[in-house]
């Protein structure tokens, strides 16, 4: 019964040597995976912006790409094609710039942004102390 204990033993540490093979396998992979995900060339380098007539292009860029700062799961970059919210973003714009009507926020490719906003239409000016200008609907909004 000696020769059975021995390879019941050695069977046992393979199967251990290649179970922490196995998991430092997975464990490189997974992080080669996570920073081949947030490389550069996923980032969103290009911001362009349609339907705007007041303000600047470069005004909705600089406060897009403000609202894109920072990181989401507390690694991987905002600013990559994989891991940016177009809800959120629509949602920051439009909180950050009253005049804006509607925000659509789409990614043609891995590194472009287009940004399509339409801004409220002014129908008239409301001075109770301040001046205000009212839409269609009512509403004041600078």
């Amino acid at each position: 019964m000696p020769g059975r204990h021995n390879l019941l033993k050695r069977t046992h540490g393979v199967a251990w040597r290649l179970a922490a093979l196995l998991f430092i396998l997975i464990y490189v992979g997974a992080i080669w995976f996570l920073i081949f995900l947030n490389s550069e060339r996923f980032a969103l380098q290009t911001i362009e912006v349609g339907g705007n007539r007041r303000l600047s292009s470069e005004t909705i860029a600089a406060a897009a790409r403000e609202a894109l700062a920072g990181r989401r799961w507390w690694f991987f970059n905002r600013d990559r094609y994989w891991f940016y919210s177009p809800e959120q973003l629509a949602t920051a714009l439009g909180a950050r710039f009253g005049r804006l009507a509607s925000v659509g926020v789409r990614t043609p490719d891995w590194q472009r942004l287009q940004i399509e906003i339409s801004e409220r239409q002014t129908t008239a000016l409301w001075c109770p102390v301040d001046c205000f200008y009212l839409d269609e609907t009512g509403l004041a909004f600078a």
